[in-house]
């Protein structure tokens, strides 16, 4: 990082406490640096040399304030994952999670990472290749209930993770992808076993899972399931993921704004 601005607001708001309303203050500090246009930020998160955008949402969160980013949801990771294990990020975005999922299956574990978006893989793609990391494997596919190609429709208000496949009339930018069922995209990769997932696509949670609790062995139901889930859009998702998830054995542990942690039972 050569500009002394992102410098100083980051030798600040990287040291907040994890106390209430230090997310609201780091971002605070963020709209002010972002007054103007300004370039890809150089910097770390989670000991890995990664290059941000700060006028996104999510990869401005890993640049402003990386200690408190999905920190509750990352310490069940922690809990959860052992070297050796296998992650399956599905809308992977940045890599947040995958970059974490990482620090705890080590260079013995893997981490599949899937992103549809082409622009948002291609800056995954490139700081996983900027740490020499072989065991994330990033993916670009949609996940969808079966093969089909769906538009994704885009958030261009700053927010990549925002995009999504359910039909939006207030967006207007959309592209066509191919999407597979992601039973289909685990055999595709020779995975075997899953410990842990995460899943945040934008309401189209239920449909994924619907179809692959639906074909996939138990073998592939992971121990813990870290989901998005936002009731106020059930009637369009098609289905309660939540309800779902807890019909097939899964028990909410906790919760996070709208992270659900779940865990299967024994």
């Amino acid at each position: 990082m050569n500009d002394l601005e992102i410098r100083t607001w980051l030798s600040l708001t990287r040291h907040l406490p994890r106390v209430r309303g230090a997310g609201r203050l780091s971002n605070y500090a963020r709209r002010i640096y972002l007054r103007r246009r300004r370039d890809a930020v150089t910097t770390s998160f989670l000991g890995y040399s990664l290059v941000l955008d700060p006028h996104d949402a999510v990869e401005g969160e890993m640049c402003f304030h990386p200690q408190l980013c999905e920190y509750r949801e990352f310490a069940w990771l922690r809990r959860f994952l052992r070297p050796g294990n296998v992650f399956v990020d599905v809308g992977a975005n940045a890599g947040a999670y995958s970059f974490a999922a990482l620090k705890s299956v080590g260079p013995s574990g893997r981490v599949l990472a899937l992103e549809a978006d082409p622009d948002t893989h291609a800056r995954l793609s490139a700081n996983i290749a900027r740490n020499g990391i072989s065991n994330i494997v990033p993916v670009n596919v949609g996940v969808a209930g079966e093969r089909t190609t769906l538009r994704l429709w885009r958030n261009t208000t700053g927010n990549r993770g925002g995009n999504s496949f359910l039909a939006d009339a207030s967006r207007s930018e959309s592209i066509a992808l191919e999407c597979e069922p992601l039973y289909d995209i685990l055999v595709a990769h020779g995975v075997e076993r899953v410990d842990a997932m995460k899943l945040d696509i934008e309401g189209f949670e239920y449909q994924v899972l619907r179809a692959f609790f639906h074909t996939a062995p138990t073998t592939l139901h992971p121990s813990l399931i870290i989901m998005e889930f936002r009731p106020d859009i059930v009637a369009l998702a098609g289905g309660s993921a939540l309800d779902l998830v807890q019909q097939h054995g899964y028990v909410a542990q906790a919760r996070a704004n709208e992270n659900y942690i779940l865990v299967k039972r024994a």
